[in-house]
């Protein structure tokens, strides 16, 4: 799997006590497994990096020394750290900088340093770009709560393993959502579209923080082949599922007596 399976190294590179102590609070909360170097300057980040390569660099715009824009060019213009994800304290730039970096998610801006649910925000989609550059047979997913992971009616593509979380399922009813279920660690979500191919049944939001194991569609049947315990997962996932629909066909029955 992705190196991120084994840790997440960030570099956090600010010369400000305050953003320094507040965003590395935020990371080691949030992020499981996760390593935090800091930088005072732009020329100690870029020293820092080049020796211990991080998955996540976040700059502060007004780094001395070399600032956050110079040293996120300098890094984003090296094909070596093509799967480096760049998070900049800033404003929107005025002129448009390193669009095709921004549109693929590997660069954002942190707008809000103060505001922890942005912060987190930007951690899960730079990691999900990391995740993205790997090239196995599945990719780590990461959410943050409220975020969607799919929508009720969308075509289905992959199936998930919840490694870490809690996410609620919810189906539409009269334009209002209604939660119909849970899906907390160890189960498997979406997987009924590996088995009838069609669109979701239902809209699957994220409770708490959340990681999980994306499979795509076309690749699971090699996968549970290769990791019975996964197999046995999505075993215990259906189980789970029916012994649920018999209950809720029960209390039906017995409104109805």
């Amino acid at each position: 799997m992705s190196s991120l399976d084994d840790r997440r190294v960030f570099m956090l590179a600010t010369s400000s006590p305050q953003k320094k102590e507040a965003i590395a609070k935020i990371i080691e909360k949030h992020i499981d497994k996760s390593t935090c170097f800091c930088a005072e300057d732009g020329n100690e980040a870029l020293f820092k990096i080049e020796n211990y390569p991080p998955h996540i660099c976040i700059l502060d715009a007004s780094l001395p020394k070399k600032n956050g824009f110079e040293v996120a060019d300098f890094l984003l213009a090296q094909n070596q750290w093509k799967n480096l994800a760049v998070i900049i304290i800033s404003p929107l730039p005025d002129k448009e900088r390193l669009v095709e970096q921004v549109v693929t998610g590997q660069l954002q801006f942190l707008i809000d340093p103060e505001n922890e649910e942005h912060i987190n925000t930007c951690i899960a989609r730079a990691l999900n770009f990391v995740a993205q550059t790997d090239t196995e047979e599945y990719k780590l997913h990461f959410l943050v709560p409220k975020e969607v992971l799919f929508e009720e009616g969308d075509i289905a593509q992959s199936v998930f393993i919840v490694k870490t979380g809690v996410l609620n399922v919810l189906l539409d009813s009269q334009g209002i959502r209604k939660i119909i279920g849970e899906v907390s660690s160890g189960e498997f979500v979406g997987e009924m579209a590996y088995f009838n191919r069609d669109k979701r049944s239902a809209t699957v939001e994220a409770q708490t923080d959340c990681e999980l194991i994306e499979i795509p569609i076309g690749k699971l049947d090699m996968v549970l082949f290769s990791k019975p315990v996964w197999s046995k997962a999505l075993i215990q996932t259906l189980t789970k599922r029916l012994k649920h629909s018999n209950n809720f066909v029960k209390s039906i029955l017995k409104k109805e007596v």
